[in-house]
């Protein structure tokens, strides 16, 4: 394999556990900046390509990324952290190339690992530094360092880094101008490693011991998600909007990627137990899932349970939301993220007393009340979830199932 300059690795959740689902890993689908990353590297005039753990273990089940060909000559390796699901596999995986690797320099980038850059670098010795924000000319910059030996980071704008034993935090900023967004290519998938992998690759992947193609089939076969994967369109970068449960809003945007544009529009989606949100407001959401599937014949309608994001206004401010926060500094997102039964559609890090008129404390009573409406009302699998669960127990009592150790246990 040739000598790279720089490798962009996104590393999916591999732990998660819902009874209709087992065991199964998540978050497969990238960000979309990491292709506009090796984008912007290669044009820089930089030997870079993108590497998806969760497609080298299908094809692979022993694959670990230390033993990679591209990992003994790279200079850096970037690891893509937009997603808090994903810092307990990224933070693993980065461990271990550096003991395998100690002169390699690793970053890492994306809203998470933005949000959290000084604890990461604080607690994590093992991370040479973090691009906070948008990433494509602080990474050209960094690269450009690196390969003529300096060590002096301190130009190099957005970058969070390591110097006599303390952390900087460079003051210049960069966000991509519209004419820097026209240049860049969000979609160039010839980056990735096993590209045509990657278009027909499911939302999740269950854990058993068929071989790891044949858990993508299965996969494909009982997930509710009949469609692979769908890029988006991506059409500019920042959001005027400011909802609750987003750590991408407006605010995070202000605070994370110095940016108070906005280019593109805003999806909508149904979600149940947002702050305020009551039982009567739940039977009006119902009557409007009606209306809609009564005027357009062949459509669905779906409803999502929100989890907690670092940086969402309701994650720092809870107290306005009227919820109770169990889910709030980076200790908490790691322990979560290592819970055997972890699964983002019922392990949503707070709690909230209004919906039912009375006080639900306690965390567990609230996402089962939550998630028995969502699955009574919204869930195309509803009639054989109890089937499905009782498959994953047989299949768990027979070991016909894999319970990978989580990382760190």
């Amino acid at each position: 394999m040739e000598t790279l300059d720089c490798l962009l690795v996104h590393v999916p959740k591999k732990h998660n556990f819902y009874p209709p689902l087992n065991h199964y890993s998540s978050i497969n689908w990238m960000a979309h900046g990491i292709l506009a990353l090796a984008d912007a590297l290669t044009k820089g005039g930089f030997k870079t390509r993108v590497l998806h753990v969760g497609i080298e273990r299908v094809l692979e089940p022993s694959f670990r990324l230390s033993g990679h060909p591209a990992i003994q000559d790279v200079k850096a390796v970037g690891f893509s952290m937009q997603f808090h699901q994903q810092l307990v596999d990224t933070l693993a995986e980065a461990a271990e190339l550096k003991k395998q690797r100690p002169d390699c320099f690793i970053f890492l980038g994306g809203m998470t690992a933005s949000f959290f850059a000084r604890e990461l670098l604080t607690e994590y010795p093992f991370i040479d530094a973090i691009i906070t924000g948008e990433g494509e000319f602080p990474s050209v910059k960094l690269l450009q360092l690196l390969k003529s030996g300096q060590s002096d980071y301190a130009a190099i704008p957005n970058l969070v880094w390591r110097k006599n034993g303390g952390l900087v935090v460079n003051q210049s900023l960069y966000r991509a101008s519209e004419d820097d967004a026209d240049r860049m290519s969000f979609a160039n998938l010839s980056y990735l490693q096993h590209h045509s992998y990657y278009l027909n690759f499911p939302k999740i992947i269950f854990h058993t011991r068929l071989p790891g193609k044949w858990n993508v089939k299965l996969a494909q076969v009982l997930h509710s998600e009949k469609k692979n994967f769908f890029p988006g369109l991506l059409v500019g970068r920042g959001c005027y909007a400011n909802c609750f449960y987003c750590g991408g809003g407006s605010i995070a945007q202000k605070a994370i990627n110095h940016r108070t544009g906005v280019i593109f529009r805003k999806p909508v989606f149904f979600s149940i137990g947002i702050p305020h949100e009551t039982e009567a407001d739940f039977k009006k959401t119902l009557a409007l899932k009606r209306q809609i599937l009564a005027t357009y014949k062949k459509t669905s309608v779906k409803a999502f349970v929100i989890e907690i994001e670092p940086g969402a206004p309701w994650h720092l401010h809870p107290e306005k939301y009227g919820i109770h926060l169990r889910r709030r500094t980076l200790p908490d997102f790691i322990a979560d993220h290592k819970r055997p039964d972890y699964s983002s559609m019922r392990c949503l890090g707070f709690t909230k007393s209004d919906f039912w008129g009375k006080s639900l404390k306690d965390e567990q009573e609230f996402e089962a009340k939550l998630l028995k409406l969502k699955c009574r009302y919204f869930c195309e699998q509803r009639r054989i979830c109890p089937f499905l669960s009782a498959f994953w127990r047989m299949a768990r009592l027979l070991h016909l199932t894999r319970t990978d150790q989580v990382p760190g246990k």
